[in-house]
């Protein structure tokens, strides 16, 4: 009887030890999906190939996407700094004062290239400013993240270690029951 009920726990324990095994296959699957996000919005930019490269992480992707360009107070505040800044430079290289309209030296033409590379200069400066924003809001949420996922691991980690202690225990005793239970003969031989 005693040799049912240790088969009968060995095959619980493997079975928990086979299912604590999957669960920490797919927090690691989970962990590697998180670091190949992580690294696609590095930049604040996805580009098709990051795209393309993680589908495990596509529903991510795209809300990144679609934070990156939502609006947020500050980000005007931090955008009108930086487009001046970038304007002032542009007009520094470029020669020309930011009254450079109404210079009656430039063509109309020069004066439409002028506008039309500031107004560039304010897109561009936007958009990063937006980026950097949504990228170093998703790279908190993204150690936040890693965070949980590390301590799942850990606790998956001990319980399998526990598991397998465990399985190792029942193993001894069931040797010990079979050696006391097999019968001993005196006198032979």
């Amino acid at each position: 009887m005693g040799y049912v009920l240790f088969a009968s726990r060995k095959l619980a324990l493997t079975s928990r030890l086979n299912m604590l095994q999957l669960q920490l296959t797919m927090i690691q699957e989970e962990k590697q999906n998180l670091l190949n996000y992580s690294a696609a919005v590095a930049d604040g930019v996805i580009t098709s190939d990051e795209w393309a490269e993680n589908t495990g992480c596509y529903s991510s992707l795209v809300a990144f996407n679609q934070n990156a360009y939502d609006q947020n107070p500050n980000n005007q505040q931090r955008a009108a700094a930086a487009i001046q800044t970038s304007q002032n430079e542009y007009l520094a290289n470029n020669g020309i004062d930011s009254n450079f309209a109404t210079n009656t030296s430039l063509t109309p033409e020069q004066i439409a290239a002028h506008q039309a590379s500031l107004d560039t200069i304010t897109a561009n400066t936007i958009n990063s400013v937006k980026a950097d924003y949504a990228r170093n809001v998703e790279a908190a949420n993204i150690a936040a993240m890693e965070n949980q996922l590390d301590l799942q691991m850990k606790k998956i980690e001990t319980q399998i270690t526990a598991t397998q202690n465990e399985l190792q225990s029942v193993e001894q005793a069931e040797a010990q029951n079979i050696q006391k239970a097999t019968p001993k003969y005196a006198g032979l031989g």
